[in-house]
């Protein structure tokens, strides 16, 4: 059972990691777009992130409990949704503050960018932390089996 936890949070965290790369290409594609800029794959793939993200802070979540992962992974993986959920806020904020589509407050969604590429390296760092258990929970878990 350990065993397949294991494989589906790396198989997750790289799926993760994947799709936000996808999604800057989606945010290229509707920049670049001739005549109107067309954001609908980058707003359709939102939603898709949104649910990766919950179901592998789900898995990472058992993996803990199973001993696989340490708590500080968890709590890295519980950023990403806070960040998701700070993208959509930097939206509300601007309109908040009297931005529209047509005359957007620039300065404020630059930052969805930002944040865009904090979630990014995030994902990367946890992917890559992935590929090989944690040094203490490892250790605990030979500790265990002497």
């Amino acid at each position: 059972m350990i065993r397949i936890v294991r494989y589906v949070y790396i198989g997750l965290i790289w799926l993760l990691f994947a799709d936000l790369c996808l999604q800057f290409y989606f945010a290229a594609y509707g920049v670049f777009s001739t005549g109107a800029a067309d954001f609908g794959y980058h707003s359709r793939n939102a939603g898709f992130l949104a649910i990766l993200m919950l179901v592998t802070l789900a898995v990472s979540v058992a993996a803990r409990l199973l001993g696989v992962l340490p708590w500080t992974r968890v709590l890295q993986h519980l950023v990403l949704p806070v960040l998701f959920l700070l993208q959509l806020g930097l939206f509300l904020l601007g309109h908040a503050l009297g931005g529209t589509v047509e005359h957007p407050i620039s300065w404020l969604l630059g930052f969805h960018g930002l944040n865009g590429v904090l979630m990014l390296l995030l994902s990367l760092r946890l992917a890559l932390l992935a590929r090989q258990p944690s040094a203490s929970v490892a250790t605990s878990t030979a500790a265990k089996s002497v």
